[in-house]
């Protein structure tokens, strides 16, 4: 019998949040259930009220598997259903994986953070994101986005190696120190994963961004909605 490294047998609360996310919904818990095939995964879909067949997919798929959860997130931002899942089904679990609907994960995602984890004893594992398109719309927001214009050299948008940081694309977090600090302000409906952040640091916690796995973004499909988006980001920044 092959001895697993403790951190690879611990459990883990997967949170996606979701709002209208029927195009990648399904497979986005598919990809993560075959990694719950060999680590102790559950995974939570956060919805604030979908209208299209968002639901209706996660339903279905939780039907089949009773690792996979729909709940209701009345407060519809993302920080509410997350700090919700956390109160209503972290309990026994050690780590906190949050997981964008929007985007797309290598294989062995999971796994990889938590080796990360175990070798660094890090409070928060964050990683990379690169933004991809594919509409051409979508690969000129990417370009846009990936370049030093216009992400201001955001580290955790152009570091691939290992390092401590104060802040990166929120991946794994441990729960203690997620309780710890409150869980994120939920009167922040955008860049809650900075404000997070910076609460962790400032009590002492540490935040190490991984060079051994990212995440893919798929910008706003039209511009209207990219303009939209970063429009509340700036508010919330503010």
């Amino acid at each position: 019998m092959i001895n697993r490294p403790p951190t690879l047998t611990a459990r883990i609360l997967a949170v996606i949040p979701c709002l209208n996310e029927a195009e990648h919904i399904e497979s986005i818990v598919t990809e993560f259930l075959s990694e719950a095939n060999h680590l102790n995964l559950g995974i939570v879909v956060a919805d604030g009220g979908s209208t299209d067949h968002s639901r209706q997919i996660v339903n279905r798929l939780a039907r089949h598997d009773p690792r996979v959860v729909l709940m209701d997130n009345p407060m519809r931002i993302q920080a509410a259903g997350i700090n919700a899942a956390v109160r209503r089904y972290g309990k026994e679990a050690q780590f906190l994986l949050r997981i964008d609907a929007h985007a797309n994960y290598p294989d062995h995602y999971c796994e990889d953070l938590l080796k990360v984890q175990a070798r660094t004893q890090a409070d928060s594992v964050v990683v990379s994101m690169r933004t991809e398109g594919r509409t051409c719309f979508q690969r000129a927001a990417a370009a846009a986005q990936n370049s030093i214009l216009g992400n201001g050299g955001s580290t955790h948008r152009n570091h691939t190696g290992g390092r401590w940081v104060d802040h990166g694309h929120h991946a794994l977090i441990t729960i203690d120190a997620f309780r710890a600090v409150g869980g994120y302000d939920e009167t922040f409906s955008h860049n809650e994963d900075a404000e997070l952040d910076a609460r962790l640091t400032d009590q002492g916690f540490h935040i190490y961004l991984t060079g051994e796995t990212y995440v893919t973004y798929y910008p706003r499909e039209s511009a209207t909605a990219l303009l939209w988006q970063y429009f509340n980001l700036g508010r919330a920044a503010a």
